[in-house]
């Protein structure tokens, strides 16, 4: 089976996904960073979180993984723009995406189009704390549902996944953004919003103004049969 990003039409959407393992101990996880520009060493190594580290590294594998497909050659292949979205560096028609949480990294990668993913562990939490981010409808929904908490983050991550494709983030208000129909609309863009099941204990979606066929590809195959920074991964 092949892992290529470009293994999928346009009418298709990438989704990456990666458990980070367990044995990822400090030497493995500085053998990697190294890796990377001088840059990207200093932002990686800047972060003091070591499980967030691990994260945002492995995000980084993943979208280095894609930009030698791309055939983006400078070490720096991913830039900020000025609403403070990344974005590969070279302009070539690709958009992507990332989120993380626990022990697990989502990449979602499309063609022409613009596209946003949230991904989240299904833990604890009080979920009442953030009834302001919902409409009453949503709300309703969720205290009303068999498991309000899994609700909740089904729900949430819909959300997320709009306003990170949107590019404006938690500049928006989340209360006006009603995510249970498929089909959101904000300002005068629309997103096309879907849930998917890549781990159990987890919540995922994916928002893309236009829509698309989800094509799941775990990286976890590519970054375990080939060493991932060799011109053959």
């Amino acid at each position: 089976m092949s892992y290529s990003p470009f293994d999928f039409t346009n009418n298709e959407l990438g989704l990456y996904y990666f458990r980070i393992y367990d044995f990822c101990h400090d030497g493995i996880i500085q053998s990697l960073i190294s890796e990377f520009s001088v840059k990207d060493q200093h932002f990686l190594n800047s972060i003091q979180n070591k499980d967030v580290q691990k994260r945002t590294l492995f995000g980084r594998i993943i979208l280095k993984y894609i930009a030698i497909r791309l055939e983006i050659g400078q070490p720096d292949f991913v830039s900020i723009t000025k609403s403070g979205r990344p974005t590969f560096t070279l302009p070539n028609g690709f958009d992507f995406n990332i989120s993380h949480s626990e022990k697990m990294v989502a990449c979602c990668l499309v063609n022409n189009s613009i596209a946003g993913i949230d991904l989240e562990f299904n833990k604890s939490i009080n979920i009442d704390t953030y009834r302001n981010c919902f409409s009453l409808k949503e709300w309703h929904f969720i205290k009303k549902s068999e498991n309000p908490d899994l609700s909740f983050f089904r729900l949430w991550v819909r959300k997320e996944a709009v306003i990170k494709a949107d590019g404006r983030g938690f500049g928006l208000n989340l209360s006006l953004i009603n995510c249970l129909e498929n089909v959101v609309e904000v300002g005068l863009s629309s997103y096309f919003i879907e849930n998917i099941n890549i781990e159990t204990d987890y919540s995922c979606a994916i928002a893309c103004n236009k829509k698309k066929t989800i094509k799941l590809i775990d990286f976890n195959k590519i970054f375990n049969s080939q060493y991932y920074f060799s011109s053959q991964l």
